[in-house]
């Protein structure tokens, strides 16, 4: 089925399979919307994007209502999401500009109560 993720950057347009959301679990699915937007992303935007990007930097508070926090970061971006497994790379914020730490870490989305989204960046890495 096709469908059309509406971003204020322009549409981004992903065959996606129905069967690979899950009804029950929307941090899930959000993050999964969130991995594809930035694998959808290009450095030679067509017409119907503003801006061009690959990272939507995101903070993840757990179900206890703290802030996800590893190796003294708080900040990260989606790399894949596989059943309820996601896998996030750290990033840094030095002078309003986000950099990654080359660390990942794997997380069950079951243990997520909120994403706090940032604005679309170019990240190098």
């Amino acid at each position: 089925r096709d469908f059309c993720l509406s971003r204020g950057l322009g549409d981004v347009y992903k065959r996606q399979e129905v069967d690979t959301m899950d009804e029950n679990n929307c941090m899930n699915n959000l993050l999964k919307y969130i991995c594809l937007l930035q694998d959808n992303s290009t450095n030679n935007c067509n017409r119907l994007c503003s801006n061009n990007y690959n990272t939507r930097v995101l903070q993840i508070y757990k179900k206890n209502g703290e802030l996800l926090e590893v190796n003294n970061s708080t900040y990260y971006r989606v790399m894949s999401v596989k059943n309820n497994c996601c896998t996030l790379l750290l990033l840094s914020l030095n002078n309003s500009t986000f950099s990654s730490l080359n660390e990942f870490i794997t997380i069950s989305t079951n243990c997520i109560s909120a994403i706090r989204c940032y604005e679309d960046i170019i990240l190098n890495f």
